[in-house]
């Protein structure tokens, strides 16, 4: 270090203005301490938290009073959240028939959304398959593409090499032994 500080005038620079700065330190008078200190704990504040907790907790008693609350009927149909208030219910309990009859329109509800959802996943699988065939034909295009060009390079270095071969042939005698 001492040799590149010797040859760096920047570096020089720097040692200097460090050393200097302990010199400074050197100087400074050593104090003796106080034994009146007083340690005080450092105040976390508490407002900003205090604040998200009480926003949080009224969040939760405004979600818990909506669906507490007996008066509504939150339904999803046609592809729509329905959200209905209604009268309070009825002190007398529901007829078989009746109970059949809501089960029978559930069912129906049920088979309805099922139909809705195979379409769906029909019409995906149908665009799908659609894509597929339609990368497949591209990528036999572009391999049938790729065939026609080596197959035309090959016949021309065939005929390249072949030239010199046929002028060779009919000078050269080929005998059987």
């Amino acid at each position: 270090m001492k040799e590149h500080v010797a040859t760096c005038a920047a570096c020089r620079r720097e040692l200097d203005a460090l050393a200097s700065t302990q010199d400074l330190l050197r100087a400074w008078p050593d104090e003796a301490p106080r034994l009146d200190l007083t340690f005080v704990e450092a105040e976390v504040p508490r407002r900003r938290f205090r604040l998200i907790a009480g926003l949080a907790a009224a969040a939760v008693a405004a979600v818990v009073l909506f669906f507490a609350w007996p008066e509504f009927e939150l339904s999803y149909r046609a592809g729509e959240l329905d959200l209905k208030w209604g009268e309070a219910l009825a002190d007398e309990p529901l007829t078989r028939a009746e109970v059949l009859a809501t089960q029978e329109g559930t069912l129906a509800l049920v088979n309805q959304l099922l139909r809705a959802s195979e379409m769906r996943q029909q019409r995906v699988f149908d665009h799908l398959l659609t894509e597929i065939q339609a990368q497949r034909y591209r990528d036999l295009q572009l391999i049938s593409r790729q065939f026609a060009q080596f197959d035309r390079e090959i016949h021309i270095r065939l005929r390249r090499d072949e030239a010199p071969v046929l002028e060779v042939l009919p000078t050269a005698r080929y005998t059987n032994p």
